[in-house]
């Protein structure tokens, strides 16, 4: 029955951007107005964010002992931010092979990692090479 209702592009993720900023608009403070909007949960998710045209700096490695998870810092202008990918070591390959190309565009949610000493990271939701 699904068949016969649904196109290819019925079955494409998509994801819902709730705003586009710069990196430097990415700071502690919105973090501390986003735990405002706290319970997050399915019914209430936080907002994903989007920046474009950022570049990547460094090189990205996994963390921990498997290739589960990583992490890199991207740049723009003069502000430059640590990124955590989790769940999202088989799309390694394909961001360092973007980041070698080009600026990109990443989708992702801010947080304060408290384990990692109050420091602001950003989680990354999805990035493509940017159109800029």
């Amino acid at each position: 029955a699904a068949a016969a209702v649904l196109k290819a592009e019925d079955l494409v993720r998509r994801l819902h951007i709730d705003e586009q900023l710069t990196l430097d608009e990415v700071d502690a403070a919105l973090c501390q107005d986003f735990e405002k909007l706290e319970p997050c949960g399915a019914g209430n998710p936080l907002p994903t964010l989007a920046v474009p045209g950022v570049s990547v700096v460094g090189h990205p490695h996994f963390l921990g002992r498997g290739e589960e998870h990583f992490d890199f810092h991207v740049r723009q202008g003069r502000t430059s931010r640590r990124v955590v990918a989790f769940y999202a070591g088989a799309r390694f390959n394909e961001l360092v092979d973007a980041a070698r190309a080009g600026p990109l565009d990443i989708a992702f949610r801010p947080q304060i990692n408290d384990y990692g000493g109050g420091s602001l990271e950003l989680v990354l939701e999805d990035f493509r090479p940017s159109a800029k």
